[in-house]
This record gives C-alpha cells, structure tokens and sequence, in this order.
C-alpha cells in the first residue's frame, strides 16, 4: 500500500523544490488534492443483484446506493429469455 509519504516523495522528486518553492504544505496539499479528485472521478463501483419478480414495481437498493451506471441484460438472442416459467 503506498503511504501519503510515499507519494509526497515522489512528486518531490518529480518537481524539486526551487529556492524552497514548493514547500512541504504545498506538496503534501497537491498530493491531498490530487488523490480526492482521482477519488471524485473513478471511485468504487459496487455490483450487485437484483432478483426481479414478476408484478414487483419497487425494490429496496443499498443504503450507500448513488445512481446506476448499468442494468445488464440478462435476455438472450433477439431480447427473448428462456427460464423456468418460460419465455420472457
């Protein structure tokens, strides 16, 4: 796991300071900064599942749910499923 000293070293050894410019709190901010906009734009996706039941028009979702980025599919060639009850 790197370590927020790590990455501060790093960048310094990337920008070297110049005549004490950049100082160790401008570094350890743009390191900071840095990370919570990484953060902000590819955050965690979680995945999970829903069991769809026929003629149920909600359903509970996580608490931490944000937005759906994607609802797969599970329906085969030409949008038809085979299952158990059938074709849907």
């Amino acid at each position: 796991m790197t370590t927020l000293a790590t990455l501060i070293a790093d960048l310094q050894s990337e920008v070297p300071a110049v005549s004490s410019v950049p100082t160790t709190a401008q570094y350890t901010k743009a390191v900071k900064d840095a990370v919570m906009e990484f953060s902000r734009r590819c955050g965690l996706v979680k995945i999970s599942t829903l069991s769809i039941v026929a003629g149920t028009a909600t359903y509970s979702l996580a608490s931490d749910f944000q937005n759906l980025i994607m609802l797969e599919s599970v329906a085969g060639a030409g949008g038809v499923l085979i299952s158990d009850a059938g074709l849907i």
